[in-house]
């Protein structure tokens, strides 16, 4: 089930979605956010989880050559997007340990 949703978010939060193919159904890696008093109080819950799927373009020339061209972009009001390859997310992430288990997860 968090397979066919990982699809279905980056449908929901990408214009111009490129075929992907998911290696598998499942996550390769989560990490867990508690939340500080305040936003325990606004939200009710704990804290969040944030799971990481595998996935690669099958044809990223598809939106690069079509007529006209299509750029990947957000949808909605995302203060921080990015469409990076694995070599480029430990160096986008500022918190180390996240930047270290992105690394190991993605190699």
């Amino acid at each position: 089930m968090l397979g066919v949703a990982s699809e279905r978010a980056v449908e929901s939060a990408v214009e111009n979605v490129p075929r992907l193919f998911h290696f598998r159904k499942q996550p390769v890696g989560h990490i867990w956010q508690p939340y500080d008093d305040a936003e325990r109080a606004a939200t009710g819950c704990y804290g969040a989880k944030t799971y990481f799927f595998s996935a690669v373009v099958i044809n990223p020339y598809e939106t690069i050559f079509a007529s006209p061209p299509s750029q990947v972009s957000p949808k909605g009001g995302f203060a921080d997007f990015g469409w990076l390859r694995k070599e480029e997310v430990c160096e986008k992430v500022s918190d180390k340990h996240l930047s270290d288990y992105l690394g190991h997860l993605l190699c």
